[in-house]
C-alpha cells in the first residue's frame, strides 16, 4: 500500500441512480450497509429531522437489489434495539452480517444522552433473523463510530479499533473471534494512534490493517495514515506523498469512507472544516 495520490486514466464520472421503493426515501447517518448475497442491506442509524418530527435512531434494515435498484423493508420476528454509528461486517459465507456497538436511546424517557452498546448480533439473511450473540472473554467498553474490519481468514476474526462513549475516545484494539466467539484485547506498539472516533480502518496487503483520520472529543486528527502489522501487532506512521502537492491531504478529516483497491487506499467525502468539525462534536459528545 503507498500513500501517494491515486491517479485514474480518463473520465470517471458520477451519475445518480434513481431508486424504487418508499423504503429507502427516509434520509439517515450513521447507518451500515453490507452486500449480502449480492444485495446491499442498509441497517439502522440516526434519521434526519423534518419541521415536525425529530431525529430518531433506527432499527430497521432495508434492502437494495441492485438489478433493480428496487428497496425493500425486511421483517423479522425480533430485532437488535436501535442504534447508530454501529459497525456491521459480512462475513465470509455471504449471507451473515455481524453488528457490534454503536450509540442507542437511553431507556430513560426523560435523558437525551445515549447509551453506548458492546453487544454483538448476527442476522442470517437465508432465513431472515437475528441472534443475539454470547461472547466470552472481558468485551470492551460501549462505544460508537469506531472502526472494525474482518479478517477472513481459516478462523476469521473481527478487529475494533476505537471509538467513543460520549466522554473519551479510545485508541484501543480489540479482536473478536467468530467461530467460537471470544474477545480480546490486544496490546500494540510501535507509533500507536491517538485516540479517536469517526475514522476509517481497511485491510491492506501484507496482513496490514490501514487506519486514516478521526477525531477525539476537542479536535480532528491530523492527515497522517497508519498501518498496523496483524503479525507483529506494530503500528508504523506513513506520510502521505505526491508528486502534485495539491493532490496531499494537508489536514485530516472524519466521519469520512475508505476502501483499498490493489495498492491504492481511495478516500472519499468526510468533514473538515470548524463548522463541520463542531457539528460532529455535538454528534460525538451527544450522539447524544
Amino acid at each position: 500500500m503507498t500513500g501517494a495520490a491515486l491517479r485514474m486514466s480518463g473520465a470517471m464520472p458520477w451519475s445518480t441512480l434513481p431508486t424504487r421503493g418508499k423504503e429507502g426515501a427516509r434520509a439517515r447517518h450513521g447507518h451500515s450497509a453490507c452486500t449480502l448475497g449480492g444485495r446491499i442491506h442498509v441497517y439502522a442509524g440516526r434519521s434526519a429531522a423534518t419541521h415536525d418530527v425529530p431525529q430518531a435512531y433506527l432499527n430497521s434494515l432495508i434492502v437494495l437489489e441492485p438489478s433493480g435498484l428496487h428497496w425493500q423493508a425486511v421483517s423479522t420476528a425480533m430485532r437488535p434495539p436501535a442504534r447508530g454509528f454501529h459497525s456491521a461486517n459480512a462475513l465470509p459465507c455471504d449471507t451473515r452480517m455481524l453488528v457490534f456497538g454503536g450509540a442507542s436511546p437511553s431507556p430513560n424517557a426523560l435523558s437525551l444522552a445515549p447509551i453506548y452498546l458492546n453487544d454483538v448480533w448476527l442476522y442470517k439473511s437465508t432465513v431472515k433473523a437475528w441472534e443475539a450473540c454470547s461472547v466470552d472473554g472481558e468485551p470492551p467498553n460501549g462505544r460508537a463510530a469506531h472502526s472494525a474490519v474482518l479478517l477472513a481468514a481459516h478462523k476469521p476474526k473481527l478487529v475494533v479499533f476505537g471509538g467513543t462513549d460520549g466522554r473519551a475516545a479510545f485508541n484501543d484494539l480489540w479482536l473478536l473471534s467468530i467461530a467460537t466467539p471470544r474477545w480480546e484485547q490486544v496490546v500494540t506498539s510501535g507509533v500507536v494512534p491517538s485516540a479517536r472516533c469517526y475514522h476509517t480502518c481497511a485491510l491492506g496487503s501484507g496482513g496490514t490493517m490501514m487506519l486514516f483520520g478521526g477525531r477525539d472529543q476537542r479536535r480532528m486528527a491530523g492527515p497522517s495514515a497508519y498501518l498496523l502489522d496483524l503479525s507483529t501487532r506494530v503500528w508504523t506512521e506513513v506520510r502521505a506523498e505526491g508528486d502534485d502537492s495539491s493532490a496531499v491531504p494537508t489536514r485530516g478529516r472524519s466521519s469520512h469512507s475508505c476502501v483499498v483497491h490493489k495498492e491504492y487506499a481511495i478516500i472519499f467525502g468526510g468533514k473538515v472544516s470548524p463548522e463541520a468539525d463542531h457539528a460532529e462534536k455535538k454528534v460525538a459528545d451527544s450522539t447524544s
